[in-house]
Order: C-alpha cells, then structure tokens, then sequence
C-alpha cells in the first residue's frame, strides 16, 4: 500500500513574491489556483516527482475571503504546471466536482485591507439546505434562514469574527462525505496550503476515519498533532484553531494530542537551545469526551501523591497525560557519526506546576528519553479505554517549525525537518509498542510559506523566502518518507489482507452478538462465522510488530470460506419478509467487504 498523494488549495493564502509594480488588491484580483499550481510544480517539484497526484482544489474567484467554498477533484500525471492560463487548464485536465461548504476568511489581518467584513454570520438556503455567509451589517438574503449551531451547549445563530476558516461542523461532515463518494484514494498524505485553514485538519482526520470506521464503532483511534497551538475548539463550529475535539467526537473512544504547543527558548537556539513546551491531552471513552484537556492542577492536588500502584487505570493515564502536559528539552544528536541535525528530544524536566513524582515511580524527568514517557502514556490509555489504539492520524502544522514563514511568530519548537520527524517517529514508536495492531490511517503537514510583499506581514524575516520554500519542501519529503515506511512495514499485500480480514471479522462478531443484526442471521450463518473466526482470533490478538505471525498464514486458503460467509450474509440482507434498511446495508457492508478482501493479489 502507498499514499495516495494530495495537493489541497483552499484559497486561503498567497505563496509566492509578486511584481512591485503590482498593488496587493490587483494581485488578489487576479491570484488563483493557477498561480498556487505554478508554485508549487516548482517549489515542489522534488515530492510531487513523476507520478500521479492528486489535486483537491478551489478554483473560485476572489482568493482570501469568506463564503461558500466549492472545490474540485483532478489525477494528474503530470505535475510540471508551466505557460498560460490555458496551458495550466490542459496539463491539469478534467476534474471531478466533489462539493464545497461555507467558510470564514482565513486571516484577520486580511480584513481592513481587502475590503472584508469583521463580522458574518452563517445563513441556510431553504430550498437546498446549503449553508452561506453574510456580512454582518447586512439583513438577511430573501430564500435564507439565520444557521443557529451548538456553542458551550447552547443553540446560538450569533455572528463570528470572520477569520480562522470557521465551518459549521455539520457542512464539514457533508463536504468529507462528498470526498468519500469522489475517490480521492486512501490512506492520503495530504498538503494543505494555508494553516490559517488548519481546520484541514479535520476534514483529513475524519475522512481518513470515515474510511476504515462506520459511525458508533467502539475501536479507539488516536489523534496527533504537532502545533505550536492546542487546535482543540469544541461545539459545532470547526476552524484552524478550534478542531481536535470535534475530530475526536467523531469516535466513541481515543485520544486528541497537539505535540510541542507553546514553545519558549530558555537559552540558545536552534539545534543548541532549550526549550519549553506543552503537550495537550484530550481524552474519549464510550462516547463521552472525559477530559478536555487533561487537568493538571487536579492531578497535582489530587492524584501525584498517590503510589503509583494505586492509582487506577483513569487516574495513571491522566498523571502521565500531566506530566507531558509541560516539558524543557534539548536536543542531542542521534547518531555522532551522522548528520549533526539528526536529533532527538531529550532531558525532560519541569513538568508544569512542580508536578511531583508519585511515590513508586521509577522516572528520572531530569533525564527522561520522551519515546519512554509516551510508552507509559499509551500504556496507560489502553488500560483506561478498556482496547488498545487502532488507527493513528497524524497532521502537522509547519508553524511547530522555526522559520516557517507563516503569519504566526517563531514560538516554535523544532529547528527542522530533522527534529520534527525524529520527535514524530519517536511518539508513533511509542503508540505502537503500546498497540502493535496500530495502523496509521492518514498524514497532513499544512501551511505552506506564504507571501510577504502581499501579506505585508514580519517584513524582516530570519530566513527570505526562497529559503524557506527549500526548507518546506525538504521538511515535506522527510514527513512522507516516514509515513511510507510505516505503511510498508504494515501492508504487505498478504498482510494487508489479513489486516482487514482481522478489522471486518473482529466487528462482525461483535455486532452478530447485539440485538439489532442477530436475529436476521440464522444460527447457521453464526455457527459458520464463528467456526470460521475463532481459531483465527489469537493470531490477531498477539499479532507482533513484524506480523509475521499472520505471514504463516496463507491467504487462499481462506478463500472459499470468505466467498461462502460473504454469499450468506447477503443472503441474509434479502429475506423474504420485512428487513430495516439500516439492517439491510449492515449486512450488505459487511459482504461487500469480505468479498473486497478477494479482490487483493495475494
């Protein structure tokens, strides 16, 4: 299995250095995803390289501005976008119309000098049900009702301050829906332009949960975030800063992490600085978002001066939650023989509030390796949650990096590419020696350097920005290399097919035990399935990081007893009397997926 490659243009930002003799209203006039693509085809041309990639793009007039949003899907072979207008229209060829969603602007600076309003409220059409803006000052278009949406748990229709790419979540979930239904492929590793529109991060999050998991599923998936900002919002209005929680109320159970929040120098910089930082936790368990975040001045108080084998499941996951909750660190080099900016956080100290060791913990935070620290934590979450974590999600803002050049200042914690990837590797490492059956279902890094004559923004930049550009894209070839190692050392074709094999039965055998499926499946059927799953059962349960438990195992000889449980079940959706039809697509599904299994060369 490889990622399936996407560019995603939301229009929010300007990427490139314009002509002086241009005014930045006759830029934005003009500017559109032609000029994003001729960016990007040479400012990227390393990592689109030569195969097909995809581009999910807004190809509306003006850029930078709120309302409705509408995008359009392309495959191109070709990721050299060179010439005119209808030069770039032909390399890119016939695109897909996927959908689209309404949608604040993107950055408040923007406001005053574009002629944007301050403020906007949401609007639904009352024929379509699709969702708009207005200005503020004005009243409502004729055919329209004021959108009311869920803040704090009240149903509110106020106006919005007209930046941070608000969506109401409702929209989002529509738009992710028509991506599903486009074939955008899957897993994507996904570039999103602008991360004033980090509100991507949902979009790919709950697309690539949609994915693998149907609404109500019970398997616990993880969120990971690497931000200078938490992200983690709430209520029914999603935006770039305001989109962990709504991601994670998706599943029934997980977890939400933004990694390297805040970061502050102590002393030095770059790859010689200290830094500190903060980790934001965000837990779920059956449904019910139970820490948002994590408290730390409770367990402090409450739960550090409790031996640790006395803590519960709840409270140990939440003592080395806060204990990641602020952190000082260096850098040291990995390897001294390699390259000096191989390097990994090290030395962790300082957690926030003076949190004290609790009695039995063998920790030394002076000198505490950060891949050890999220072993305990994902340890502990797995015994919390009651299963261990099946899918990752994995988005990166580049604001996390130093030297971005994006429109928010250099809190930022890694000096690289290097230290941002090694940190990444490190935290998944520790999340799949907690869960080995862990698979990583998406990556996303977003917020490409933007322009600064148009943006008139941090006029003295520590980098210029064709620099910058060559750091992105270096930091965006590091990212996807690692992802692709993951999913190679996770899929193999056979593997693959047990995988899923594992995920389709493992369900199946729990719905066939509930009350809504299990009296439209005869006793025979059961009988068939259970026969056919329970002497596969432990090989999944102790299913190893090589998987070559499940490479004893040859795919074809499963064959025909797939086939047949795939025909009953379909057998049983077309019963001769009354069937519900949410029963009746169950049981299609889940033949539709056995038989899919077929289809795999193996």
């Amino acid at each position: 299995m490889i990622f399936s490659k996407v560019m995603f243009f939301s229009g929010s930002i300007l990427h490139e250095a314009f002509p002086n003799t241009e005014t930045a209203s006759q830029t934005i006039a003009r500017y559109c995803y032609r000029d994003y693509l001729r960016c990007i085809s040479t400012e990227l041309s390393d990592f689109l390289g030569d195969g097909s990639c995809g581009y999910l793009l807004y190809k509306g007039k003006p850029v930078i501005n709120q309302g409705q949003t509408r995008f359009e899907f392309h495959h191109s072979e070709s990721n050299v976008f060179t010439g005119d207008d209808h030069a770039v229209d032909t390399l890119l060829g016939t695109g897909k119309a996927v959908g689209g969603f309404a949608r604040t602007a993107s950055v408040a600076s923007m406001q005053e000098a574009y002629n944007l309003p301050k403020k906007v409220y949401f609007v639904k059409d009352n024929r379509t049900g699709e969702y708009d803006l207005v200005d503020d000052a004005q009243q409502t278009p004729q055919g329209k009702t004021r959108a009311s949406y869920v803040m704090k748990g009240v149903s509110t229709t106020a106006s919005v301050g007209n930046t941070s790419s608000r969506i109401i979540k409702e929209d989002a979930d529509r738009f992710v829906g028509q991506m599903l239904k486009s074939q955008i492929g899957f897993p994507v590793f996904s570039v999103c332009d602008c991360n004033s529109f980090h509100t991507s991060g949902y979009i790919w999050g709950t697309y690539a949960i949609r994915s693998v998991m149907d609404s109500g599923d019970d398997d616990a998936v993880a969120l990971i975030n690497f931000d200078q900002h938490q992200d983690i919002g709430g209520g029914a209005l999603v935006a770039s800063d305001a989109w962990g929680l709504p991601a994670l109320s998706y599943v029934k159970n997980g977890c939400y992490l933004s990694i390297g929040n805040a970061a502050q120098t102590l002393r030095g910089e770059g790859l010689g600085g200290e830094y500190k930082w903060t980790t934001s936790v965000v837990l779920r368990k059956d449904g019910t978002t139970t820490h948002n975040p994590i408290n730390v001045m409770n367990v402090k108080t409450q739960i550090a001066s409790k031996a640790i084998s006395r803590m519960s499941d709840a409270e140990l996951v939440q003592y080395y939650g806060a204990l990641l909750s602020s952190m000082s660190s260096d850098w040291t080099q990995v390897d001294p023989q390699g390259s000096t900016q191989n390097r990994r956080l090290s030395g962790l100290k300082n957690a926030t509030l003076g949190m004290p060791l609790a009695p039995g913990c063998d920790l030394n935070l002076a000198a505490l390796d950060l891949g050890e620290l999220f072993t305990r934590f994902f340890k502990a979450l797995g015994r919390y949650l009651g299963r261990p974590i099946k899918y990752a999600f994995v988005t990166v803002d580049r604001d996390v990096i130093q030297n971005h050049h994006t429109q928010w200042g250099d809190k930022s914690l890694f000096p690289n590419g290097f230290t941002l990837v090694n940190t990444i590797s490190t935290v998944y490492e520790a999340l799949a020696a907690a869960s080995p059956r862990c698979t990583l279902i998406g990556v996303d890094i977003t917020g490409l350097p933007e322009s600064r004559p148009v943006y008139n923004q941090w006029t003295g930049n520590v980098q210029p920005v064709g620099t910058t550009w060559q750091s992105a894209a270096d930091q965006i070839t590091q990212l996807y290399r690692w992802g692709t190692s993951c999913l190679e050392r996770q899929t193999s074709t056979s593997v693959l097919f047990m995988y899923r094999l594992g995920i389709i039965f493992d369900n199946l055998t729990k719905d066939l035990k509930g009350k809504s499926l299990r009296p439209y499946v005869t006793q025979g059927v059961r009988t068939e399935i259970s026969s056919f799953w329970t002497p596969l059962r432990p090989y999944f349960e102790v299913l190893p990081r090589n998987h070559q438990v499940l490479l004893r195992i040859p795919p074809k000889t499963l064959s025909p007893k797939l086939q047949s449980i795939a025909s009953s079940l379909r057998e049983a959706s077309r019963p001769q009397g009354f069937i519900k039809k949410e029963i009746k697509t169950q049981l299609t599904a889940y033949a539709n997926r056995i038989e899919s299994l077929l289809t795999l060369d193996v």
